[in-house]
């Protein structure tokens, strides 16, 4: 038992460096230049991954802490009632005390031996679990700066659109429209096929009258019609 509780411990401690390297790569990650959306969408859920697998882990530790405080308390208890009866055979039964003082007193010193070590376990156990602690705290404000900078460029593309939909509409010859083609302002809920199957034509008709490279209108855009 306890060669497998340190063995368990030597495991989680080489889990530690695992997570340094995460960090930096972390670190690496925010010096890149900008991901497209779903890049940034799926090294999120990968960094939300790697938290819940620590945070699994720091639960896990916190169980074994609490377990080998329990058999920390029952080792110590034992030793005490040894210790009493020990001192209690002294009185009565001399003799009895000298054939077995040997085998009481290996006894003794096994079951102090292996408090000690439980004791150096528990040790070992709450460093690594306070190292894997900041590493958690580290990964959380990683991933709330990639949020808010992919939402800062997804705000930005979104209005970098919105200008450019604008400028498209000022550049339009309003002279040559109203000669040639029907204008058709585009409302909410609008789409190019619903647009097309109304004024009976076509998605790629009203992309190319358009100079429409994408399927995406906007609300107040002003379109070409056959």
């Amino acid at each position: 038992m306890r060669l497998t509780m340190a063995g368990s411990i030597l495991i989680r401690k080489g889990m530690i460096p695992f997570l340094f390297v995460l960090v930096n790569l972390f670190q690496l990650e925010a010096a890149n230049p900008p991901r497209t959306q779903n890049q940034r969408v799926l090294l999120e859920q990968e960094m939300k991954a790697s938290l819940n697998i620590l945070r699994h882990e720091f639960n896990n530790h916190e169980k074994e802490i609490t377990l080998l405080e329990q058999k920390c308390e029952s080792l110590q208890e034992t030793l005490h009632v040894l210790s009493k009866q020990m001192m209690d055979n002294q009185d009565k039964q001399k003799e009895f005390v000298k054939s077995n003082t040997s085998s009481q007193e290996t006894r003794l010193s096994e079951l102090e031996s292996t408090s000690k070590k439980i004791v150096q376990d528990l040790k070992n156990l709450q460093t690594h679990l306070n190292e894997s602690t900041t590493v958690i705290s580290k990964l959380d404000q990683k991933l709330s700066q990639l949020t808010q900078a992919s939402e800062l460029q997804h705000k930005n593309m979104e209005n970098m659109q919105i200008a450019l939909a604008a400028l498209m509409d000022v550049l339009q010859p309003p002279q040559d429209v109203a000669q040639e083609f029907k204008l058709y302002e585009v409302k909410d809920g609008d789409s190019l096929g619903k647009i097309a199957q109304v004024h009976k034509t076509s998605i790629k008709v009203l992309k190319e009258l358009n100079g429409l490279s994408q399927d995406k209108i906007r609300k107040g855009q002003k379109l070409k019609l056959p």
